[in-house]
């Protein structure tokens, strides 16, 4: 029992000890049980990528992109509602800007090939990630301010290097002088960065955690990597990222809740609802009728890295017009969801 007499102190160390994330975070670990081992598979038989990937993960992986597609849509619900009661450039600009950034998106996925290109796009996906949470953590608790570029970089060099310890060849991932001086080199380059200030403080420990979690995990993958299928390490790869973006979704989802009024509740969770089921379906349609050669390019899992990297150019963009217009948010609406500093439901 606190016997702190400053009431304040009391109450800050209480708000400080709540995890606002927990039904999101376990609302993944079913959605990514029940997505690996649902009996049926969601696609044909010689759907791409079923083999060289196991059907299990890709029962996940599709998922992950199925549901992506539904966040994308209150990512850009809100973003629209936000740029539509700003000045008469900001939509203009922000559809402009999308467009160059979707079309070097589309000319470096030509360039660089899936694997690289893939690759890429998650590692981006890391900052993004970080970017929301802290700010739904700054919404709860507003004395914060988190400012400390370790906080975005060190998490994401982690999982950067875990991405290299996985699908680098064998001769240099098993090489565990190799993977002993990069791990080195990135711990060295987090403690000048002033990772520990971030450890001492619960709100920000997270996420230089993650950063020493996914280090940590580069070193005994790389070591294992020799022992590995292909359909294994590709399944490793993909459990992580369908945790990081079903939390992703939740969090976003869960935040659009805590903005708007409560009798609008159940109208928003309807909506959640009816357009994740309804573009499952679409997608479910899709994977089994190959003939839908051009709903492909949205449903198809080979496309979804380059939804998923049009939405973060698109979040970035839409922060920058916010703060070089100064454009405020507007209040949450039932379908729109958040109007976060990173887009919408970012």
């Amino acid at each position: 029992m606190s016997t702190d007499p400053n009431p304040a102190n009391e109450q800050t160390r209480h708000i400080q000890g709540r995890f606002p994330g927990a039904p999101s975070l376990a609302l993944t670990f079913i959605f990514a049980g029940v997505g690996y081992a649902f009996p049926n598979q969601l696609f044909a038989d010689d759907y791409p990528l079923n083999g060289p990937i196991s059907p299990e993960i890709l029962n996940l992986n599709i998922l992950v992109a199925w549901m992506g597609l539904a966040h994308f849509v209150f990512a850009y619900s809100g973003q629209a509602k936000t740029l539509r009661r700003s000045s008469g450039s900001a939509p203009l600009l922000f559809g402009a800007s999308l467009l160059i950034g979707g079309t070097i998106l589309a000319l470096f996925r030509m360039r660089a090939g899936l694997r690289i290109f893939d690759s890429v796009i998650w590692v981006y996906f890391i900052p993004h990630f970080i970017k929301a949470e802290l700010h739904f953590i700054k919404n709860c608790q507003p004395e914060l301010s988190p400012s400390a570029w370790v906080l975005y970089w060190f998490p994401t060099v982690g999982f950067a290097f875990f991405t290299f310890a996985l699908f680098a060849p064998i001769s240099i991932s098993f090489n565990t002088g190799i993977l002993i001086a990069v791990a080195s080199f990135c711990v060295v380059g987090a403690l000048a960065g002033q990772v520990l200030q971030q450890l001492s403080e619960p709100a920000y420990a997270p996420f230089a955690l993650l950063g020493f979690f996914f280090i940590g995990e580069a070193l005994v993958w790389g070591t294992y990597s020799k022992y590995m299928s292909p359909q294994f390490r590709q399944g490793l790869y993909v459990f992580h990222i369908a945790v990081a973006s079903f939390y992703h979704y939740f969090r976003s989802y869960g935040f659009a809740l805590r903005k708007m009024r409560r009798e609008d509740f159940g109208g928003y969770l309807l909506a959640v609802v009816f357009v994740n089921l309804a573009l499952i379906a679409l997608g479910v349609w899709v994977a089994w009728h190959p003939a839908w050669q051009y709903a492909h390019y949205i449903f198809g899992l080979p496309y979804f890295t380059f939804w998923v990297g049009l939405h973060l150019l698109s979040s970035d963009i839409f922060s920058g017009l916010r703060r070089a217009l100064k454009i405020t948010s507007v209040p949450a609406e039932p379908f729109s969801g958040s109007t976060s500093q990173t887009g919408a439901t970012s």
